[in-house]
């Protein structure tokens, strides 16, 4: 009898529970009863919490698993290129700087030979000093400009201030510049820095300039 009386006062509290042997819970809709068992006669676990039969308490549902997000990878800036300086170039050229780089300009002209590309010796020197700095700077681009003055012929001009420049790009890269950083451009009578009316305007005029891009 007090068996029966035993067995009918669980069945109640059961039926009363939230969690009872009936109910279902968490979002797989598992029947508390498949876990009965693995808390003993005190509770079932199970349906992503835990239910006890003994009191009134509904399913806790497990809290969701926060995964914090990856932390930024932060690139950390290239380095800015070493510009070419007026120490490096001493007294052989002189430096400023340009919107997309530098411009070195001899202080004194490379010569050539009477309408020719062939560069004079006097001017070697001073084109094998601004290899060696070029050496140093191995990202920089340069661009041999050649430009003369407006005597003669302006399209045989613009020929002759390209072998010209070329000449000085080719001498570059056999004194050890890298000549894949190394192209040449002529201009002709264009961008004139004096005047073309007096023989001293036109001797600056005929000029080989480097337009450095420091990469």
């Amino acid at each position: 009898m007090k068996k029966a009386l035993l067995v009918l006062a669980v069945g109640a509290l059961l039926a009363a529970c939230n969690c009872s042997v009936n109910s279902r819970c968490g979002k797989d809709g598992d029947s508390c009863a498949m876990y009965k068992g693995k808390r003993g006669m005190y509770g079932y676990e199970g349906c992503r919490g835990q239910c006890n039969p003994w009191r009134n308490v509904p399913c806790k549902k497990a809290e969701p698993v926060v995964v914090p997000p990856p932390a930024p990878v932060v690139v950390a800036p290239a380095p800015a290129p070493q510009q070419i300086s007026s120490d490096e170039l001493g007294t052989v050229a002189a430096v400023k700087s340009t919107a997309t780089g530098q411009k070195i300009s001899f202080n004194t002209p490379i010569l050539f030979k009477t309408n020719s590309d062939k560069i004079e010796p006097q001017s070697l020197n001073d084109i094998q000093k601004i290899a060696d700095v070029l050496k140093n700077h191995p990202n920089a681009k340069t661009t041999v400009e050649g430009y003369t003055d407006n005597t003669g012929d302006p399209a045989y001009n613009v020929n002759l201030s390209q072998r010209r420049a070329q000449a000085v790009a080719d001498q570059l890269a056999a004194d050890g510049a890298n000549s894949a950083n190394i192209s040449a451009k002529g201009y002709g009578q264009a961008n004139p820095i004096a005047d073309n009316k007096t023989a001293a305007g036109r001797a600056q005029n005929r000029r080989v300039e480097l337009d450095i891009v420091n990469q």
